[in-house]
């Protein structure tokens, strides 16, 4: 989870990629790993399906998968923490946080 929030940071530092994109392979992976963590979080199935949709196209739209591996191997949880506070606040706000 943590590398998840440190690539979420990093893509709010270096928002202006464009066109970028990870394979099918890995959405699924990202997206998955979202909904083991979001189900802890007590909310509903479809907030929590809404919400990880969401985190994973975030990440789709402003990594590679060679930039989001890089950004994976760095140690920096401050900068992980950052990503994770960026991304749950943008989608938090786009899908709302009801439960």
């Amino acid at each position: 989870m943590k590398k998840i929030l440190t690539v979420l940071t990093i893509s709010l530092l270096w928002s202006n990629i464009s066109f970028a994109e990870v394979s099918d392979e890995y959405y699924e992976v990202l997206y998955e790993g979202c909904m083991e963590t979001a189900k802890l979080k007590n909310r509903s199935p479809s907030v929590t399906k809404r919400y990880c949709i969401c985190a994973a196209d975030y990440i789709d739209k402003r990594f590679t998968e060679n930039s989001l591996d890089k950004i994976l191997q760095d140690s920096n949880t401050k900068a992980a923490d950052n990503l994770l506070v960026n991304i749950s606040s943008y989608c938090n706000k786009k899908v709302g946080s009801s439960k």
